[in-house]
């Protein structure tokens, strides 16, 4: 079974098992291919473009506005960019920070109030990129490196608070 399928059995799992939830990406388009036929319920579902601070500012209003609250937030958006350094542009090195770092910023830093109320969760997607380095991803290893140690840092700065902050590391997966 390719791994694009198993991963989509399992979402749809765990959406089914949740009574409300929201998921978003970057596209309408992302949406329609990763949501096709997602469980039934009270759920929102959104374009969002996790780079972009004043989306995602939006975003958590949207979600605030239907449920009054956030419980867990995952932040899972990312781009990988392969090649030495002297391989990759910098453009390519401002769109991977943007949506793998910056994305995860801007959804702790605007769910953050919501988070505190709720004594809630945040889950940050890194990898096992973000823990060594890997021939030839440097400015990808850059970027998780940096998402695990803010993890850490959030985890401290939170966790007396109520706030659990944790990141998931996998290893090299497809994804859908």
């Amino acid at each position: 079974m390719p791994v694009q399928v198993l991963a989509k059995r399992r979402l749809n799992a765990l959406l089914k098992k949740a009574h409300r939830w929201c998921w978003w990406e970057e596209t309408r388009e992302k949406l329609e291919k990763t949501l096709a036929g997602p469980a039934a319920g009270d759920h929102l579902v959104a374009a969002c473009d996790v780079s972009d601070a004043d989306q995602v500012k939006q975003l958590s209003e949207t979600v605030l506005d239907k449920y009054g609250r956030v419980d867990v937030l995952v932040n899972d958006a990312g781009v990988i960019v392969q090649g030495r350094i002297y391989e990759v542009e910098l453009d390519d090195w401002k769109t991977l920070m943007k949506t793998d770092l910056d994305g995860v910023f801007h959804g702790v830093h605007y769910f953050r109030p919501a988070l505190l109320r709720s004594k809630g969760n945040v889950v940050n997607i890194s990898s096992v990129s973000g823990l060594g380095g890997d021939w030839g991803m440097s400015i990808y290893n850059a970027a998780k490196g940096a998402i695990t140690n803010f993890t850490h840092a959030l985890a401290m700065d939170y966790g007396a608070d109520g706030v659990r902050v944790n990141a998931i590391c996998p290893g090299f997966t497809f994804t859908i």
